[in-house]
């Protein structure tokens, strides 16, 4: 199994062993890494010239690092626009903390063209599924 450091980014193989019982415990190398490792020194950028790119980049800097790469649907209106993460349970149900940091940056990168953000409960195949979207003036 294969995870990256949230600290570092540096890539790390995860092992499995077999109990006895036959429930597989993993063996965690990540941990002596993390009393170690340095943060990033130079923090990812993405084009803020762009709606998209600066919802990324206030993902990004509210730390959710991993979302910041996922789909986001851009849906122009009349006078507003909708930015739509998909399948953002990971950000609607995290801690109290990190969505003031995202609400935060969402206002640092977009000002007074932000209208609202929030959670979006939606329905596909699957299931139901959390999306989160921003809405900005146009």
């Amino acid at each position: 199994m294969k995870c990256k450091c949230p600290n570092c980014g540096t890539k790390f193989k995860m092992k499995a062993k077999k109990l006895k019982d036959k429930v597989a415990e993993y063996v965690e190398e990540i941990v002596p890494h993390m009393n170690t490792c340095k943060p990033l020194t130079n923090a990812k950028k993405f084009r803020t010239n762009t709606d998209v790119g600066s919802f990324r980049q206030a993902l990004y800097n509210a730390g959710f690092i991993d979302r910041a790469d996922e789909l986001i649907f851009n849906d122009k209106n009349v006078d507003s626009r909708r930015l739509k993460l998909w399948f953002a349970g990971s950000v609607v149900n995290a801690t109290e903390a990190q969505k003031q940091k995202l609400d935060l940056a969402l206002q640092a990168q977009f000002g007074d063209r932000l209208l609202r953000h929030g959670a979006i409960k939606g329905s596909t195949w699957r299931g139901h599924v959390m999306s989160y979207a921003v809405h900005l003036k146009l």
